[in-house]
């Protein structure tokens, strides 16, 4: 009687773990997965793949505060470097590895890809030229200062700024130097990023670190102008990237204030007090900006009055959000930015609300980037995700359609990529 009460208990236990396995999510059984903490307004994220781009394990001794490489995506590939100085090559769809090169320092600059090209710079100053197809070197340069913006392509030129506030103009066919200027800095301390060079007409606009904003002729590279945009005790640095529209430029100071400058002359339009500002978006005529701690602004661009504003800290006040990144516009209406305390998030620039929060549990330091319907981010744990903003309660649906939007093509779940997906999205 024993044995056999013995034997059903083995029996139940058996089939009790049968049962579990066989209903959990295949994510699940993945030893590398750390859960992902989906909250109660997060059910309109779905993941569709993930990819470790770290090769070292997450664990709290280890674990480094944030990693800042941004993907750049074509319609066929995806492009992202990290921490452990290697750029990874995948496929956009499914997150199978392509190739990966080895750049030996840590990657914090976005990659920017033209044609069959592949632009990259590193912290050790060496900026490179791949070939889009295996990685392969073309050419690179040594600015010899740290390279933590992305490269800006102009009419035949590439434009670099390093961390010694350098701005430097090269060929794009073989690297070959075409002029140089530099902003000296005299100041104790700086925040660690820098502003890219936007191009409109025949000039490159570029803010360094001293908190001047300047403009150079793009073929001789003779300084236009240069204002003084920095109010802060502090922390002068103009790091947001320029954006540029109708001869004005918007920009940023980091411990200051959010500007409207003529692009003529560099002659200040108008200030907005706004601290830990984050780069700007333009969209449908109004200015958006997240700052830390505090969320999302829009502003209008005449006057830079704040319209509206979606207050993080209101919401979520047990979460330190750290700093917020530039707002990406995603879909039709909404924007989407990252914050390396918690995550990703999803606004409505329409109803002017916080409508999903995808937090991997480590946050997402990094600038996501957007290809029809799917955001790709880089997390602080390595991993970069390919996800997307669904209808609640029926992945992979379009969250609201507008006249003209693709119908998203529903497809079986299955593993695929590096093991780790749980969703196939190939209509994308």
């Amino acid at each position: 009687m024993t044995t056999f009460r013995r034997m059903t208990a083995y029996f139940l236990l058996a089939a009790g773990w049968f049962l579990f396995c066989s209903c959990s999510d295949p994510l699940a059984k993945d030893d590398t997965l750390r859960p992902t903490r989906l909250y109660p307004d997060n059910k309109g994220v779905d993941i569709a793949w993930r990819f470790k781009i770290s090769e070292r394990g997450f664990s709290y001794d280890n674990w480094r505060p944030l990693e800042m490489g941004s993907p750049a995506v074509t319609e066929e590939r995806v492009l992202i470097g990290g921490s452990t100085g290697i750029l990874y090559c995948l496929n956009r769809r499914d997150g199978k590895l392509v190739w990966k090169k080895d750049l030996v320092d840590e990657i914090f600059s976005q990659p920017v890809v033209k044609g069959d090209r592949v632009y990259i710079g590193t912290p050790s100053g060496v900026f490179y030229a791949l070939r889009l197809f295996d990685g392969t070197e073309i050419w690179n340069y040594n600015l010899r200062t740290e390279i933590l913006a992305p490269p800006t392509l102009a009419d035949g030129r590439i434009f670099l700024v390093g961390m010694n506030d350098k701005i430097v103009a090269l060929n794009e066919e073989d690297g070959a130097f075409l002029w140089e200027d530099r902003e000296d800095f005299y100041g104790v301390m700086s925040i660690r990023g820098h502003s890219a060079v936007t191009v409109s007409g025949n000039r490159a606009v570029v803010g360094f670190t001293s908190g001047v904003l300047a403009a150079f002729d793009v073929e001789t590279g003779k300084r236009l102008w240069k204002s003084y945009l920095g109010s802060s005790e502090r922390f002068n640095d103009v790091d947001a990237t320029p954006v540029i529209e109708d001869g004005v430029i918007y920009t940023a100071s980091f411990d200051g204030a959010v500007y409207a400058v003529d692009l003529a002359t560099g002659r200040s339009i108008w200030r907005t007090d706004r601290k830990n500002a984050s780069p700007l978006t333009l969209l449908d005529g109004r200015l958006y900006l997240g700052a830390s701690e505090h969320g999302l602004y829009c502003l209008s661009k005449e006057s830079g009055v704040v319209l509206w504003h979606v207050d993080l800290y209101e919401q979520f006040w047990d979460q330190k959000e750290g700093v917020l990144g530039v707002p990406i516009p995603y879909q039709y209406r909404y924007l989407v930015f990252s914050a390396s305390g918690s995550g990703l998030y999803f606004v409505d620039t329409q109803d002017q609300a916080l409508v999903a929060r995808f937090t991997p549990g480590t946050g997402i330091g990094s600038t996501p980037a957007v290809h029809g319907q799917m955001v790709y981010a880089l997390a602080n744990d390595g991993y970069l995700y390919a996800l997307a903003l669904a209808r609640k309660g029926s992945p992979f649906t379009p969250y609201k359609a507008y006249p003209g939007q693709p119908k998203a093509d529903v497809r079986e779940k299955k593993t695929i990529g590096s093991g780790t997906s749980s969703d196939n999205w190939l209509s994308l």
